[in-house]
């Protein structure tokens, strides 16, 4: 005669599956698949952040994701921290900012192209980085596989600059252990001894509002961003959390939203006023790190020197 599992047992085994289904659920926006290929060397304590995140957006005006109502989140989350509200990319198209961002300078790069084909030999910011004993990651979700320099389904590799510069793209090892699918995230961050100093992170077509609307980057983002904020990075360490946008929408001037989120730098509702662009952003992280400038382009630009007193 077959016996009858006990009612308390059959329950308690329900709620050990539920558990695990939820579990799952949480860490599956981007860590399956996730591997843990370590960093050459543990994270450097900064000289005024221990780290810096960097979230490229697109196609977005300032009034769309701060006055239109379609971006909840993101539009919360700058009114709890800080937003420079005259921040003007560099020019107009995605790659030439990326580049302007990461290379003091857009290299003359107007159009979209293949790394191979327009690749720029030129000192970059992951060079002062590495020159300075301090760690990088970049992270591109949807990338079929580290360092991938084609276009693949909602992978753009024009969204990606760090394989346009050819000290980078050409080492295999640097590459594939420095531009990693997003997935990869997931694991750097349980400690802050795992996770770069600096951390670039570029969603995919969808996520990023390029080919998708605002309200659905906004409810991507709102499940992703926490994850860094939540992390030991902030809660643990002294971090800065950047997200900005490559360029407007077309239909207005070219004005972006930059937010930035630094607890202990930054006072909620804080408002930079001062004019801002991409040059600037890199000049903040050469100061902040103590970083030598790359071009006359960031050595000119004015640093963001609002991040950089404590409260």
């Amino acid at each position: 005669m077959r016996k009858r599992i006990p009612v308390w047992l059959a329950i308690a085994a329900i709620a050990v599956l539920l558990s695990a289904i939820i579990l799952v659920n949480r860490t599956a926006l981007f860590s399956a698949g996730a591997t843990t290929t370590p960093l050459d060397q543990p994270a450097a304590r900064g000289h005024l952040f221990d780290h810096i995140f960097v979230v490229m957006l697109e196609n977005r005006s300032f009034a769309d994701i701060i006055e239109s109502g379609q971006a909840p989140y993101l539009s919360g989350l700058a009114q709890a921290n800080g937003l420079a509200t005259q921040y003007v990319p560099v020019t107009r198209g995605s790659l030439p900012n990326y580049l302007a961002l990461t290379g003091g300078d857009t290299f003359d790069h107007s159009r979209t192209c293949l790394p191979a084909a327009c690749g720029i030999d030129a000192p970059n910011l992951a060079d002062r980085l590495e020159a300075a004993g301090m760690t990088w990651r970049a992270y591109m979700e949807s990338m079929p596989q580290p360092c991938d320099t084609s276009f693949a389904g909602t992978y753009s590799v024009s969204h990606d600059p760090f394989v346009y510069f050819d000290d980078i793209r050409t080492d295999p090892r640097r590459c594939s252990n420095h531009v990693v699918p997003l997935q990869q995230m997931a694991a750097d961050l349980r400690s802050p001894a795992s996770l770069a100093n600096f951390v670039w992170i570029t969603p995919n077509l969808c996520h990023d509002m390029h080919d998708c609307g605002v309200g659905v980057g906004d409810r991507w983002l709102a499940q992703f961003l926490p994850t860094i904020l939540k992390s030991a990075a902030f809660t643990e360490q002294n971090s800065l959390l950047v997200v900005t946008w490559d360029e407007g929408n077309f239909t207005h001037a070219n004005q972006v939203a930059t937010i930035l989120v630094a607890p202990r730098h930054i006072r909620p509702g804080t408002r930079l006023v001062a004019r801002y662009d991409d040059y600037s952003l890199l000049r903040t992280m050469e100061v902040a790190w103590g970083l030598a400038p790359l071009t006359s382009n960031d050595t000119r630009a004015k640093a963001m020197t609002e991040l950089f007193s404590t409260y």
